[in-house]
């Protein structure tokens, strides 16, 4: 009993404040965990897509929308443009050329 007793001392003299700040650092440390955990996943979708449109690939992690023309694909943050040969459905093999814009500005663009 007298190895644990300086611990049960100790958890008696802990204050309201002290616990608060606890529960705060604890809040704070899982909320850094799991925004870097969303940020890391958003990388590895980017980087992901990064690589298939600059391999003139279709993107993976982007929806396509398709509006008559060639297809277009909106991921979270960017945009893939995608220029077909032929057919324009959105799963077309005849890719010509694919630019990838995040926001306005083009990062990536490949063509045959």
């Amino acid at each position: 009993m007298t190895v644990f007793s300086h611990l049960y001392i100790e958890r008696l003299k802990s204050t309201p404040e002290k616990v608060n700040k606890m529960k705060k650092r604890k809040l704070l440390k899982a909320l850094i965990i799991s925004l870097a955990l969303v940020l890391t996943a958003w990388c590895g979708m980017f980087a992901t897509d990064y690589y298939r449109s600059g391999h003139l690939m279709t993107p993976m992690f982007a929806k396509c929308i398709n509006d008559g023309g060639n297809p277009t694909y909106k991921g979270l943050g960017y945009t893939v443009v995608a220029e077909t040969q032929g057919d324009s459905d959105c799963c077309g093999t005849n890719i010509i050329s694919v630019t990838m814009y995040v926001g306005e500005k083009a990062v990536s663009a490949s063509i045959i």
